[in-house]
């Protein structure tokens, strides 16, 4: 199981991904006022009303447009599953091309669907992202 967050200016989306199946999904609200130990909390107790038990994660990722948040969420992460999440980010090995002067400047997210819409979908095509 690969648990997955899309860390946004409202929301944080969470999914439990399970061969390519997901088990579940978890909106957030986003709040820089929480520590790691209360999103824990929520995550853990959001899977378990699920059945899902994040020590079976074998690994996480993370795509962040609040950089404030992002660290928060890698211990929040830490701290349900014993393992470090990736975060999407320059330097993030991804297979696309990014030709841009400021690669800080694209956000995670982007990244993300980007990717996933290569795995998916015949090529070229677009990719929406409705987020603020």
């Amino acid at each position: 199981m690969i648990l997955t967050f899309d860390i946004g200016n409202a929301n944080i989306v969470m999914c439990c991904v399970e061969a390519g199946e997901r088990l579940c999904r978890f909106v957030l609200s986003t709040n820089q006022m929480r520590t790691a130990d209360e999103y824990s909390v929520v995550m853990g107790l959001l899977a378990k009303k699920n059945g899902v038990d994040l020590l079976r994660a074998e690994g996480s990722i993370i795509a962040s447009v609040v950089p404030q948040l992002t660290g928060v969420i890698a211990d929040a992460v830490m701290l349900c599953t014993g393992s470090a999440p990736l975060i999407v980010g320059p330097g993030v090995r991804s297979g696309l091309n990014i030709r841009t002067d400021t690669p800080s400047d694209l956000g995670g997210d982007l990244v993300a669907a980007a990717v996933a819409a290569i795995d998916r979908y015949p090529l070229p095509c677009i990719v929406i992202d409705r987020g603020t």
